[in-house]
Order: structure tokens, then C-alpha cells, then sequence
């Protein structure tokens, strides 16, 4: 195809261009070949001399861009936007429910922990026996009463430590030794 140029300051150009193509008066003077067209049109503005449809790299992203879409289907409304955030809400709102349940079970556990070794200490204090704990039943005790609950725990039993899991893991020690 020929072509002829029409970047504004090369319209009407005479001579050669590249590697040997010649034009006259902004016309080439030969076909070129689809490369050629490609790498003059990426310098400057080309169309197809026969027909003035535009030519070169940027031509071919034009005109594939203006090919017609097909809608497949409806564009969302305001109404179906307010019904997806409601329902992204609920969800919302059933998953903090369910960490609520699970919060609330855990401190059931705990609450049921600290009351029966609360009992045992009842029971031990009637009996004058020594009152053995559990670990979780000592960790119950810690959550509630912090530290200063397991030194009432630990002082009768001759055990000191200075954090909470130290205190913990030398009264079951203790208790295991008075056990035997």
C-alpha cells in the first residue's frame, strides 16, 4: 500500500525516509510493506493513500478500541448497591455474633473453673485437708485474681515465684509432692 503523511510539518515532504523509502509531494513512491507502514506510523502520522484510513501501530490501537461492546448484562442500580451492603452488614453482624458466643463460652469455662476450685477450697477448709488444684483451675484463679490469688494459693504450700505461669508450674509441683 502507499501511503501518504499528514503530521503537520511533513505534509508535502519530498525525499527519502529511512532506509530508502522515497516519497513525493507526502506520498510514498512505492507499496510498502506492513512493516515499513508500522515503523513510519510510529513516528509520524500516516493513512493509507487510496483510502485515508490512518495507519501505523497507534491507528491499530485505535481502531480496536472502537469496536462496539455488547452489554451482557445490566449495569447495577442504587437499590441493588444498598441491598449488597446490607447484606455485607449481616454477615458482618453474624460473625461478630458468633466471636461474641465464642468469647462468652470461653469465660463460662473459666467462670466454671474458678467456682469449683473455690469449692475445693470450701470442702479442703472444712476437712483440714490440703486442697489440690488443676492447672486450669489455677489459671481460673489467675485470670480472676491475678497474681495476689495464687500467692493465697501458693503461701501454704511454701512456693514463691514472680510471675503467674512460674507460680502456676511450681504449685502443681508442690501439690504433686504432697500427694505423695
Amino acid at each position: 500500500m502507499k501511503v501518504r503523511i499528514v503530521s503537520p510539518g511533513f505534509v508535502g515532504f519530498t525525499g527519502v525516509w529511512g532506509q530508502g523509502i522515497s516519497f513525493t509531494d507526502g506520498v510514498s513512491d512505492e507499496d510498502l510493506n506492513r512493516v515499513q507502514v508500522n515503523r513510519i506510523g510510529g513516528i509520524i502520522s500516516v493513512v493509507d493513500a487510496e483510502t485515508g484510513e490512518p495507519q501505523g501501530p497507534a491507528a491499530a490501537i485505535i481502531s480496536a478500541n472502537r469496536q462496539r461492546m455488547e452489554v451482557a448484562e445490566e449495569l447495577t442500580s442504587a437499590t441493588d448497591e444498598a441491598a449488597v451492603a446490607e447484606a455485607q452488614a449481616a454477615l458482618e453482624a453474624d460473625r461478630l455474633a458468633a466471636e461474641e458466643a465464642a468469647r462468652a463460652e470461653e469465660a463460662a469455662k473459666e467462670a466454671a473453673a474458678l467456682e469449683a476450685a473455690r469449692l475445693k477450697a470450701e470442702e479442703a477448709a472444712a476437712k483440714h485437708g490440703p486442697v489440690i488444684y488443676s492447672r486450669q483451675e489455677l489459671e481460673a484463679i489467675a485470670a480472676n485474681d491475678g497474681i495476689s490469688g495464687l500467692r493465697t494459693v501458693a503461701t501454704p504450700l511454701g512456693v514463691r515465684g514472680r510471675s503467674i505461669s512460674e507460680l502456676v508450674n511450681e504449685i502443681l509441683v508442690a501439690q504433686t509432692k504432697l500427694a505423695e
